[in-house]
């Protein structure tokens, strides 16, 4: 595959995006897309909702109209990778409609967790290559390692939605990380996906980034999450020339920050005796800003952690067992500083 069609699907989905969203901005408060300030919300004005139209209208277009230029990355594999394309872009609308519809009349969890489901069935069903065995021969095991990741991640980026720029910033950085391990393992047909998804998620991010024009909505954060499932869940990470268990890891490491947020979100729940499902300010991002930091530095401190957790994830496939848990440990220190700087600061107020 040449320079020009990768380049093709890349500005394609960066204009798309900035067109689209800037569009939306327009185009929501007619729609009755407006997200009102209130309760915990942080925002002062009425804002935008309906980025997330674009961004899943963005990245689907490319994909589907340039598909052929993809499919000639391995043709003798086109059967394969045209049912993943279609598995991720149907995937994709379909968590799309269920944000927006969440937009617009506030689902129940349940709801949403049951519509997740029930796309996690449909893709293992439909889509061989995008299950996850963990080298288990089981069919049910299989699908309960796979619907259970779906619904993991694709939540831990809808809870991650709650400050400007957070959620499509993170998803950028770790979207550079998988395109950057694809091409590291020849494995470039979703590392094309990815470079697809990081133009949709930079052309958003000029109108998102703190303070923001427009909001991604749920439509947006469940349509990450479930395009950053797809990905992690589609990458091969075990092979001949890399047999060493531990790279199973790179998923975890690279959705490192979102996980943490998800956890530490829901244990702060427990431990205060309130709904998991019921959004409030205890995210990391709300943690950072009650230490003294202004919107802007929250989320880039929160970018600067991702990217450091992430792109240790690069580097598992070059380091033997020892180099392998010197990486563990350095992960496990970032958290365990963030950890000690957030106990420190509550201590101090």
């Amino acid at each position: 595959m040449s320079n020009l069609p990768i380049a093709l699907i890349a500005g394609s989905s960066v204009g798309l995006s900035l067109v689209l969203t800037w569009l939306m901005i327009r185009l929501a408060p007619l729609l009755g897309l407006v997200d009102v300030p209130g309760g915990r919300k942080a925002h002062e004005k009425p804002t935008p909702l309906g980025g997330g139209i674009a961004m899943v209208l963005a990245f689907a277009a490319p994909l589907v109209v340039l598909r052929g230029f993809i499919y000639a990355l391995k043709p003798e594999e086109a059967d394969v990778l045209d049912n993943v394309l279609w598995a991720i872009v149907l995937g994709s609308l379909f968590m799309g409609a269920v944000g927006l519809m969440d937009d617009r009349i506030s689902l129940s969890p349940s709801a949403k967790l049951a519509a997740q489901f029930i796309l996690g069935l449909a893709v293992f069903i439909s889509c061989p290559a995008l299950r996850i065995t963990l080298f288990v021969s089981n069919t049910i095991l299989s699908a309960v390692y796979t619907i259970l990741w779906m619904l993991v991640v694709t939540n831990a980026f809808n809870l991650l939605d709650n400050m400007d720029g957070l959620s499509a910033g993170v998803a950028a950085i770790t979207a550079v990380v998988l395109i950057c391990i694809g091409v590291d393992t020849g494995q470039y047909f979703l590392a094309v996906v990815a470079l697809a998804f990081l133009g949709v998620l930079a052309g958003f991010l000029v109108f998102n980034f703190p303070p923001a024009k427009i909001f991604m909505g749920d439509a947006g954060s469940l349509f990450i999450g479930f395009v950053m499932w797809a990905l992690t869940a589609g990458f091969t990470y075990y092979s001949e020339e890399r047999q060493a268990f531990r790279v199973l890891f790179i998923p975890v490491l690279v959705l490192g920050l979102p996980l943490y947020d998800t956890v530490s979100v829901i244990l702060i729940r427990l431990k205060e005796h309130r709904p998991i499902f019921r959004g409030d300010r205890s995210h990391f991002s709300h943690r950072l800003v009650g230490l003294g930091m202004t919107t802007r530095e929250a989320v880039l401190t929160i970018y600067l952690v991702t990217l450091t957790i992430s792109l240790s994830a690069r580097n598992l496939y070059r380091l033997d067992l020892t180099g392998a848990v010197v990486l563990f440990i350095q992960t496990l220190s970032v958290f365990a500083i963030i950890y000690v700087l957030e106990r420190t600061g509550r201590r101090s107020r």
